[in-house]
């Protein structure tokens, strides 16, 4: 005890000493406590990236069962809407060249004699076929072409009823069947190395394939407006109003105020002489909406593709 008093200062640095050894114990402790759990949380992380690197993962027999019936499913709605869009078209018959030609002329017949003297029809109206009226077509178009005709002959059809004034115009794209052309098949590409045969692509055949139409007719708005709505309630066969266009007969408006201050339509200041100058007032008659317009409309018949057969997917069968 005497040392202590007699040596202050060393007995102060030696109870330094000894709270510091202390306190790096303790914060040697924990750390090595903090470091083994991280290793052991390291080393359990790597096993199992180890495992699930080895893993071979494949779905259970439940979920291949629900992911089978779902596909089947949603396949079945497929077809069936395609089986419905299907039949809103004009079915193809077989028909010969000489059938079509024959079936143009009767065609153009019924449109000339139905039109009369309601409706203007252009010079030498051939329902856009005028190739063929003096040449027949090829065999695998004609049965193409005959619903094509049938579909034109509709939409003429339906101008006319409405009293159009003018049939202006009527030009079709040409069908592909009219080429004459089969579509060249994709070669066959050699094997791969190694004895493997290489993948080859299996042409996916359009399920939807149109026809455009371009129309142009001059009549009055009303009449041609209900047509527009024929077109897009048809059940016989699926039409799109791909473009269209109004141009009005008159580019101005008439005027309001003739000549003079009188207003078209007022009544005369004296009805005794209808010579004598009209007094102002308000118009008796309309001075827009009583003109007619033209319609440049372009319509796309559209085809669709035979109904897939059972066991086929849609898209892959003969077109």
């Amino acid at each position: 005890m005497n040392w202590f008093k007699e040596n202050k200062f060393v007995a102060g640095l030696l109870i330094v000493l000894v709270l510091g050894v202390g306190a790096l114990v303790y914060l040697w402790l924990g750390a090595s406590a903090r470091l083994e759990e991280a290793n052991t949380a390291y080393e359990s992380q790597v096993n199992e990236r180890t495992r699930l690197h080895n893993l071979k993962p494949y779905p259970s027999p439940e979920n291949v069962k629900t992911l089978v019936a779902q596909k089947d499913e949603a396949t079945a709605k497929i077809i069936a809407l395609h089986r419905a869009l299907a039949g809103s078209e004009f079915p193809v018959e077989a028909m010969t060249p000489v059938k079509f030609q024959d079936s143009l002329r009767a065609a153009v017949t019924a449109v000339k004699e139905a039109a009369g003297a309601g409706t203007k029809l252009p010079d030498k109206f051939f329902l856009g076929f005028d190739r063929y009226e003096t040449t027949t077509p090829d065999a695998t178009a004609a049965p193409y072409l005959g619903r094509e005709l049938k579909a034109i002959q509709w939409l003429v059809g339906r101008f006319i009823e409405a009293k159009t004034a003018e049939i202006r115009a009527l030009e079709r794209d040409p069908l592909p069947a009219e080429s004459g052309k089969e579509p060249a098949e994709k070669p066959v590409p050699p094997p791969a190395r190694g004895g493997k045969p290489a993948k080859v692509e299996v042409p996916v055949v359009p399920l939807v394939v149109p026809h455009a139409i371009d129309l142009k007719v001059f009549g009055e708005p009303a009449g041609l407006r209900a047509v527009l709505n024929q077109i897009a309630e048809n059940k016989e066969q699926f039409f799109i109003i791909r473009r269209l266009s109004f141009v009005n007969e008159k580019e101005k408006a008439p005027a309001r105020v003739v000549e003079g201050g009188a207003t078209p339509g007022a009544a005369p200041a004296d009805p005794a002489d209808p010579a004598a100058p009209a007094r102002s007032g308000p118009a008796s008659t309309y001075i827009v909406g009583t003109e007619k317009v033209e319609l440049n409309l372009r319509v796309e018949m559209v085809d669709f593709v035979d109904p897939p057969k059972p066991g086929e997917k849609p898209g892959t069968g003969p077109k």
